[in-house]
């Protein structure tokens, strides 16, 4: 009996063996025919090139299946990428099936006892959530990670945790036309001095040929004219360090990173910040200029007290910025804070320079909620805005 178990367990890895010598064999193909048919725009092995974007580790591609992939090799895109439908099925099949695994998330199940022994360490020793916020709770100098399973790769997070600068501006930013690539550096730390000799740190969200706005390190916005400050430098380095951990609180990391597909449905986890009086005291006595809620004041009028435009010299006035926010039909009022503008379309909430219309921001409004299945088309039609209070943006979702 003991041969005969010995015997099928040698079989059966002979047979794994043999499947995986098959699958690598399939892919070396199928690397090679994207090489010969496709590298010269996307990149050798899908890393990016001039004329097409990055197919490896691209979210785009994580969302469809290796049928979806396959259509669009066979048919190509409007207006961009040619079919490639002269090749053989087969072969599409297999270069389809190599881009699935080139872009396959990193959401998987792990015991929930390390997943948990993660999160202590994430939100603990690990100091991951001084930058990172995950479901509302922690910092805001780095990005959001409460979905980075369903839009990243294992290999991404693990490059992440070793190397966070080999990936500045390895992305295109998503606002980037199709057919061209926009470095993404909305992460990377930049020091602009200002003329009167005091120096900023932060990132740089918005950045035109006159204009700087420059979220600090305290979440702050300032958004600064070409008349105040001199010189405007990126750092090289990551303000991300690299991760020092045991094996153990490594493997940890990676089982509660490797959860977290979304924000649940349901009231925020964990303590949130409290609203300061004088946040309050913003939207109920607005500063001059300010527009904090739908009607300006609570009383409702919609009534401002500056008087720079009169019946005089409104006829004189011509249009400084233009900002189409989508959809169709505009109903909500733009709220004004500190110089900040807020606006929304049928799809999106964005933050603009209320001087300039320099974009800072912009949010879809979906609901964000893990696992949502989208049962109708992205809306187009109008909506009411947004609510503001502190450092707090509220609109209605658009599944509302």
């Amino acid at each position: 009996m003991g041969k005969r178990v010995i015997a099928l367990i040698s079989a059966l890895m002979a047979w794994a063996a043999s499947e995986h010598a098959c699958a690598q064999e399939n892919f070396a193909d199928a690397k090679a025919q994207f090489e010969a048919n496709c590298a010269g725009c996307h990149g050798s092995e899908g890393g990016g090139g001039d004329r097409a974007p990055a197919l490896a580790d691209n979210p785009d591609l994580r969302r469809l299946g290796a049928a979806g992939i396959a259509h669009i090799i066979s048919t190509g895109t409007p207006r961009g990428m040619p079919s490639f439908a002269a090749l053989p099925p087969a072969q599409i099949t297999r270069v389809a099936a190599w881009l699935k695994s080139a872009n396959r998330s990193a959401l998987r199940s792990a015991p929930p006892e390390q997943v948990a022994a993660g999160q202590r360490f994430f939100f603990g020793d690990g100091g991951c959530s001084g930058c990172h916020m995950v479901k509302g709770r922690g910092g805001v100098n780095g990005p959001d990670l409460s979905g980075i399973a369903a839009r990243s790769t294992m290999k991404e997070i693990n490059t992440w945790l070793d190397d966070p600068s080999s990936l500045k501006g390895v992305k295109s930013l998503a606002v980037c036309p199709v057919w061209a690539f926009c470095p993404d550096f909305q992460w990377a730390v930049t020091d602009v001095t200002l003329k009167d000799g005091t120096a900023l740190r932060g990132f740089v969200r918005n950045q035109t040929e006159h204009e700087v706005v420059l979220q600090t390190l305290d979440g702050k916005f300032r958004l600064l004219q070409e008349s105040e400050y001199s010189t405007v430098r990126r750092e090289g380095q990551s303000y991300m360090p690299t991760l020092h951990a045991s094996s153990d609180q490594r493997r940890d990391l990676l089982a509660y990173l490797s959860s977290l597909a979304g924000v649940e449905e349901g009231p925020a986890a964990g303590s949130q910040s409290p609203i300061s009086q004088a946040d309050i005291d913003q939207v109920m006595r607005p500063s001059a200029g300010d527009w904090p809620s739908y009607n300006g004041t609570l009383n409702g009028n919609r009534y401002s007290s500056l008087d720079q435009i009169n019946t005089v010299n409104v006829k004189t006035l011509q249009p400084q910025f233009i900002f189409a926010p989508g959809g169709q039909g505009l109903e909500g009022t733009p709220l004004v804070i500190g110089g900040v503008m807020y606006v929304t379309g049928a799809a999106q909430v964005c933050a603009l320079d209320a001087k300039t219309g320099a974009h800072l921001w912009c949010v879809p409004r979906s609901n964000g909620i893990a696992g949502a299945a989208r049962t109708a088309a992205a809306p187009v039609g109008p909506n009411r805005g947004v609510a503001v209070v502190g450092d707090r943006v509220l609109y209605i979702s658009d599944d509302a």
